[in-house]
């Protein structure tokens, strides 16, 4: 259930930002499904005035359909367009051989949940070493105001979402070397594979440009870390944003999949995944889990959040597990177990023996426990706010 401005347009209206996460993502599979849409940022007066109201608080990106219908969710926005692809995409993003279907939602998931951490770490701990930049990338966001300065405006991200996911002090140090360790596997996968899943981007692609692109590509100081340690990582991002699937650094690769079959350089990636991602991926979901059983009187369409502090990423308790040794604590977010039961919905689509095929390529390379997971309540996505479902 979506609202609605009531207006229309000619085409989409792509509501984002550069420097935004979330529009990184959307704006990968919209140039490589060949969605046509016109780009406005959210800094300017319409989006504060009408799009914000309506979905109830301020978020990046929102998709206005031509019929004024407003969609807001990344993964649902791009699987709403995947329905409709013979009248609007010009290229399929979910593949369409069941081991590789499955492993692209998979990456989906894990790519849009799992990098919050050096993303936001670089861009926050570091801000006084990119102040020019994130002055300028931030009047994507909101119009200047000549009253308060850039870094007032900001002050949330250093002083209560830094923590909030777990980025302090005692936890840099190993959030730096995770990433760098990711940096160097992704950057020999992308030295023989143009796209995460082969010779064509996929979603898998879409989700890792979550805050690979906006944050980690781009940022200064995270740019000059991949480009200078991972350059092909950085040019795999730099592709992302180009209309062609072809790239001339793999002349002999075609812009398809091939056979349904995973490339050989992306298991050390998924073993990356299911050791240094799953472990907060899966505490998060226990944490929704318990949070719901906690909570025996919840009804079919009761939101999951509080009407007075509505947000995209409402809260379902507090985790701890290690990275690398180290503990980290956090606050859970209600989106990844939505996110996560869009990844079991596709698993569940798949027959019985590609299904158990997939789980066994996943749990080989050590994501058995993720994948068996299961959630307590389904959840449903009601007018920007996560709700309990009806099954």
């Amino acid at each position: 259930m979506y609202r609605s401005t009531g207006k229309s347009h000619k085409k989409p209206i792509f509501w984002g930002a550069p420097a935004s996460a979330f529009s990184g993502k959307m704006r990968g599979f919209i140039i490589k499904s060949g969605l046509d849409v016109e780009e406005r940022f959210a800094s300017e007066p319409r989006f504060q005035q009408e799009i914000v109201p309506l979905i109830g608080y301020y978020v990046v990106p929102a998709i206005e359909l031509e019929d004024g219908t407003i969609l807001q969710d990344t993964t649902e926005a791009m699987l709403h367009f995947e329905s409709k692809a013979a009248l609007r995409l010009s290229r399929s993003l979910v593949p369409s051989t069941p081991l590789l279907k499955a492993t692209a939602h998979l990456l989906n998931f894990l790519g849009t949940d799992g990098f919050h951490k050096p993303g936001m770490h670089y861009r926050w701990s570091y801000e006084d070493r990119q102040q020019a930049f994130l002055d300028s990338a931030f009047a994507d966001f909101v119009a200047p105001d000549p009253a308060v300065t850039r870094k007032q405006q900001t002050a949330k991200y250093t002083t209560d979402y830094l923590p909030a996911l777990g980025i302090t002090p005692q936890t840099i140090g190993v959030i730096e070397q995770a990433w760098e360790e990711c940096l160097q596997i992704l950057n020999t996968h992308f030295t023989n594979c143009p796209y995460l899943l082969g010779g064509a981007p996929t979603i898998a692609d879409c989700g890792l440009m979550t805050m690979v692109w906006a944050h980690l590509s781009r940022d200064p100081v995270p740019a000059y870390l991949m480009r200078t340690r991972a350059p092909m990582v950085a040019r795999w991002a730099e592709r992302m944003v180009k209309t062609e699937t072809f790239d001339g650094g793999f002349p002999d690769t075609d812009d398809s999949l091939g056979d349904d079959n995973l490339p050989s350089t992306l298991i050390p990636f998924l073993n990356y995944l299911f050791s240094r991602i799953a472990p907060e991926t899966t505490a998060s979901i226990d944490a929704f889990n318990r949070m719901v059983t906690q909570k025996p009187d919840l009804q079919p369409g009761d939101y999951l959040d509080e009407s007075s502090d509505l947000n995209a990423h409402p809260g379902c308790g507090i985790i701890e597990y290690e990275l690398l040794g180290t503990p980290v604590r956090r606050v859970a977010f209600v989106d990844t177990a939505f996110q996560f039961q869009t990844f079991l919905s596709a698993l569940r689509g798949l027959d019985t023996q590609d299904r158990k095929r997939f789980q066994s390529e996943i749990s080989a390379c050590g994501g058995q426990r993720l994948i068996s997971l299961e959630l307590s309540r389904s959840i449903d996505y009601r007018n920007y706010r996560y709700c309990i479902g009806k099954a």
